[in-house]
């Protein structure tokens, strides 16, 4: 367990389970229609406006020309900041809070009793993911890496930024035992 997640847990607060991401592809069977269509897309769009810039324009900027590649480019390398950014990230279930680590200094949480509801989600990733908070149900099966990358949070609370509504541990290969807390979570709040 890192220094820095020593810090993070509150008071009586331990882990009782930890994950991180399995290694998975760039492209997996879940996400290869995704991506494959937004950069397909993005060349067609990109290159249609280009083409129409460039044609329609006798005196067209070289630096707008420039500037329509360079969005293209960023669309379609998102797909890679997205895998290296869930490959760095760690998840921890407490005995008050599901944690999620995405480098040494930044973390997101939720109280397990803020937890409403959680899916296992296993036809995206290589591995099962675990999807806290029915928040982000309907939508994680049509972009679970980038909510993986976006733990949805309450932008009004000023106070308290860390703090999530839902979020994703993507890929994980121990999730059974991840699920098996939350079912034990659910029966001691029942009790």
């Amino acid at each position: 367990m890192s220094k820095n997640l020593q810090e993070y847990l509150q008071d009586n607060e331990t882990v009782l389970w930890q994950g991180e991401p399995a290694a998975f592809p760039l492209i997996e069977n879940g996400n290869k229609t995704r991506v494959l269509r937004t950069w397909l897309l993005t060349v067609v769009i990109i290159g249609g406006l280009l083409a129409a810039y460039v044609t329609k324009n006798s005196q067209w900027s070289m630096n707008v020309a420039i500037g329509m590649v360079v969005i293209g480019a960023v669309i379609m390398i998102s797909p890679v900041f997205e895998r290296a950014s869930v490959k760095r990230q760690k998840y921890y279930i407490t005995n008050q809070r599901a944690i999620l680590e995405f480098d040494a200094k930044t973390f997101y949480s939720m109280d397990l009793s803020d937890i409403d509801d959680y899916k296992v989600v296993s036809d995206v990733a290589n591995e099962d993911s675990v999807v806290l908070g029915s928040k982000i149900f309907e939508e994680v099966n049509k972009q679970l890496r980038w909510r993986a990358c976006h733990p949805m949070i309450d932008r009004q609370n000023t106070t308290n930024r860390t703090r999530a509504e839902a979020l994703v541990f993507y890929g994980v290969k121990n999730a059974e035992a991840a699920v098996e807390l939350l079912e034990g979570r659910d029966a001691t709040r029942a009790a």
